[in-house]
């Protein structure tokens, strides 16, 4: 039996039963289902009345942030689209029912329960603080909620819409920009821990890559990494440690196309022929992109001890890359994004009569660039 397969399952029938045993409390909307509650208010309250004076200075700060974040996705898409490679620049995330992820152009399947999860801790910081900003700022908060979008969990807080659209505009950005600033925070800290308490005591370096070059885009058929279905991170080559991006580059700046080298992952030993690098014919390839300095769990950690370490950074991983990307997503200037809802509070105060022009515009580009990202990734 497969106990990955089994356990989804039991967690569908579970939200099902939920589900069916309330009923009657519970809105549907096609494959939507919400159910909103008070519970939670007054807890949103009590924190914002902690400090009031805090939580302004903290919402003013996100909104710096934020859209330092937007001018960031801009540049990002802008350079993808201009500077065209071999590697999907955009990647639907999707839950995916198996204990590996699944890397394809266009998508990046992650791990069901660490997908949950993550989801579950984004959303959790996301809406919360959305919700404490809201009210450090008098505006009320109608209900919170939990949400099931067929099997994937989420949380919303409803603020009382009169109440916000009559808000100033410093008070709107501050609400808006909340979500995505907690995100960016839960990702630093996620990198704090990661860096400083795990990665010293668990893991050693090496190399890692999110996927594979398209071979076809540079007129060949395959690469070597795809062709040896080699998916784990880059331990070292003929036998010399690769703990760095630089480490790996340097090594193979010193091979030849048609080389034979042995390449050592975390569990298996590959024997790979290079291929010629796309951007000098005299330096040997491997072809991976995304390489990016990683870590894998010392190999004196085996058993239970090997696996709970393993789920823990697995799942970290998963939480910063799932928080960054959502919390950049979610600034792009499209609206109803809060990005856009940000763009369309600074056009109330400052261009009120170029409001729409602006925040249409902008939603329509940003749209375009990211449908082009998509189109290129697939057919690049």
């Amino acid at each position: 039996m497969d106990w990955y397969l089994f356990s989804i399952l039991v967690f569908v029938l579970f939200f099902a039963s939920l589900i069916y045993k309330d009923r009657k409390n519970i809105e549907i909307k096609a494959v939507l289902f919400i159910r909103k509650t008070k519970r939670g208010v007054e807890l949103l309250d009590r924190i914002a009345r902690a400090s009031p004076r805090f939580w302004k200075i903290f919402g003013s700060v996100g909104v710096i942030v934020c859209f330092g974040g937007m001018l960031y996705g801009f540049n990002y898409l802008l350079t993808s689209l201009l500077k065209p490679s071999g590697m999907p620049t955009l990647s639907l995330v999707i839950p995916f029912p198996s204990k590996e992820p699944a890397f394809g152009y266009g998508y990046i399947g992650v791990p069901f329960w660490y997908f949950i999860l993550g989801v579950m801790s984004l959303i959790f910081v996301h809406e919360g603080l959305h919700g404490v900003i809201a009210r450090a700022e008098k505006i009320k908060i109608k209900s919170v909620g939990l949400l099931l979008l067929l099997v994937i969990p989420g949380a919303f807080v409803e603020p009382d819409e009169k109440q916000l659209k009559k808000a100033n505009w410093k008070t709107k950005l501050r609400i808006y920009a909340a979500g995505s600033f907690a995100n960016f925070l839960l990702a630093g800290i996620i990198t704090l821990l990661l860096t400083f308490v795990i990665t010293p005591v668990f893991l050693m370096d090496c190399v890692g890559y999110r996927g594979y070059v398209n071979a076809s885009h540079y007129g060949e058929k395959i690469y070597p990494a795809q062709a040896a279905n080699m998916t784990e991170p880059i331990i070292s080559i003929d036998g010399e440690r690769v703990k760095s991006v630089e480490d790996l580059s340097r090594i193979l700046s010193e091979k030849k196309p048609g080389d034979v080298v042995m390449i050592e992952t975390y569990s298996k030993i590959y024997n790979i022929t290079l291929a010629k690098n796309p951007d000098d014919p005299n330096k040997g390839f491997i072809g991976i992109y995304g390489v990016y300095d990683a870590h894998v769990i010392k190999k004196n950690y085996t058993g239970i001890s090997h696996d709970v370490i393993k789920f823990i950074v697995e799942l970290l991983s998963w939480m910063w890359m799932l928080n960054v990307g959502v919390g950049l997503v979610n600034i792009f200037p499209i609206k109803p994004l809060d990005g856009g809802l940000m763009v369309e509070a600074l056009c109330e105060k400052f261009a009120p009569r170029y409001k729409k022009v602006v925040v249409n515009g902008l939603s329509l580009g940003f749209i375009l660039l990211i449908v082009c990202n998509f189109v290129i990734g697939f057919i690049a």
